[in-house]
């Protein structure tokens, strides 16, 4: 079984781009609802909290979470105080 060039480029890519620090989907879950407030604030949340955002760059699973939170929160904010 060949690998084409495009599936090593992501091995590589992934790879180099691991971090010492990088945390696991359990702890960026668990995070989500913080990095969505940042959001939703305007907030820079990938600066305010990058090893979220370095897990979510590198997991799908976890991006489509936080952008159905984010849209689940937007489409409440009617419902909700506003937030400060």
């Amino acid at each position: 079984m060949a690998i084409n060039r495009q599936v090593w480029r992501e091995i590589l890519y992934e790879a180099i781009t691991t971090r010492v620090d990088e945390i696991g989907c359990d702890e960026c879950y668990a995070s989500l609802g913080h990095f969505a407030e940042f959001i939703l604030q305007g907030r820079d949340a990938p600066r305010l909290m990058p090893r979220v955002y370095d897990h979510l760059i590198h997991c799908q699973e976890c991006r489509e979470e936080s952008e159905a939170l984010v849209a689940a929160l937007r489409g409440t904010a009617h419902f909700a105080p506003p937030l400060e």
